[in-house]
């Protein structure tokens, strides 16, 4: 009876341990669970050095973007060019903190692996941190905005200088030197600058202009002249050449420049003015538009003689002409024959002509004490 009584007192005591362990694995097991299936992101998870533990994905954007942007609002770079300081928020450039994926990554810390490796990981976490990095960007377009409104800003356009005759008398203005930033070089500066936020100079380059005061002040007389009359000729033909020639005066050619006579005068048509007269076709005369246009090519033609430009292209008349010698002439016919000639001088050339009811005189200035 005794042994009977010890036996069940040992059995139930079994019992208990048993519903004991039971009950911690219960627990423990539980608490694995709602560790393992929690919605909020694991203790010590910090994006660069903001805390985000136990929130939610939501709660952590939240926050996240409440604390960086009040530090993005302060975060600028200064500009420079003399006097001037563009300050230049990064907001400008279109800059952005990637925050939904920082906290998508934070969100992952944790839930990845197998039960014992989550469980590794989470304790680590909790114990030692965790940091994700803030990834960051920028819009190039918007750096190309702030490049061209500064690069308007501080543009001056040069200017060259101008070359004024007057019955005889020349002035010349003075010409202006311009200034440019090289855009290509600060947007590369900003781009590089964005994680630094240094103080820049902006690069800004002269632009030259292409004639200067001191090349066209070689131009100090007449190199070469020369007259055809037209005393007996139509006064349509008389219009026509009237119009050629003031389509060639004041024109200026610097060194190494080409000039083309059918180019200058432009088509002979009755919307540029020109009156029908007798032309010279496949060795006939008979009636055309620009009739003695002829004559104010083979006049500049013999002041180029005269002046040694190089002619680069002429073209001879396919019968004989009155106002010039033989071999002298010139005959253009637009878009098939022209009078070309290059300035080979290192000094600009300035065509006058001057027209009246009788002749046609074309000067060619350039520097006489150094005409070849």
């Amino acid at each position: 009876m005794e042994k009977t009584r010890k036996e069940n007192e040992k059995n139930r005591w079994i019992i208990i341990y048993i519903s004991l362990a039971i009950i911690l694995f219960l627990i423990g097991f539980y608490g694995f669970f709602s560790v393992l299936n929690k919605d909020t992101i694991y203790t010590g998870v910090r994006v660069e050095k903001i805390d985000i533990s136990n929130k939610t994905k939501e709660e952590a954007l939240k926050h996240i973007k409440k604390e960086m942007d009040k530090d993005l609002n302060d975060k600028k770079m200064i500009l420079k060019f003399k006097d001037e300081n563009y300050r230049i928020e990064l907001k400008e450039l279109g800059f952005y903190y990637d925050y939904e994926k920082a906290v998508d990554e934070s969100y992952k810390v944790g839930r990845e692996g197998n039960i014992f490796s989550r469980l590794k990981i989470i304790s680590n976490t909790k114990k030692h941190g965790k940091e994700v990095k803030l990834k960051s960007g920028y819009d190039l377009k918007s750096i190309d905005k702030v490049v061209d409104k500064i690069s308007e800003d501080i543009k001056i356009e040069s200017k060259d200088a101008v070359f004024y005759f007057n019955q005889g008398n020349i002035s010349i203005t003075e010409e202006q030197i311009g200034r440019k930033v090289n855009e290509e070089l600060l947007k590369e500066k900003i781009k590089n600058n964005i994680y630094k936020l240094e103080d820049l100079e902006i690069p800004v380059e002269k632009v030259n202009p292409k004639v200067t005061k001191a090349e066209l002040s070689k131009i100090n007389g007449i190199i070469g002249q020369y007259s055809t009359s037209f005393k007996t000729s139509s006064k349509e033909r008389k219009e026509n050449i009237r119009i050629a020639a003031k389509a060639l005066d004041g024109k200026l050619l610097m060194p190494g420049a080409t000039f083309s006579f059918n180019e200058t005068t432009g088509p002979r048509s009755k919307q540029n003015g020109y009156k029908e007269a007798t032309v010279i076709v496949n060795g006939e005369f008979t009636p055309g538009l620009g009739g003695g246009v002829c004559q104010v090519s083979t006049t500049l033609y013999n002041a180029i003689l005269l002046s040694n430009l190089e002619v680069i292209e002429r073209h001879p008349h396919s019968l004989p002409v009155k106002y010039v010698p033989h071999g002298k002439d010139a005959a253009v016919a637009y878009g098939a024959l022209d009078l070309k000639f290059k300035n080979n001088f290192d000094f600009p050339v300035y065509i006058h002509t001057k027209s009246t009811d009788n002749n046609v005189k074309i000067y060619i200035y350039g520097d006489k004490n150094r005409k070849r």
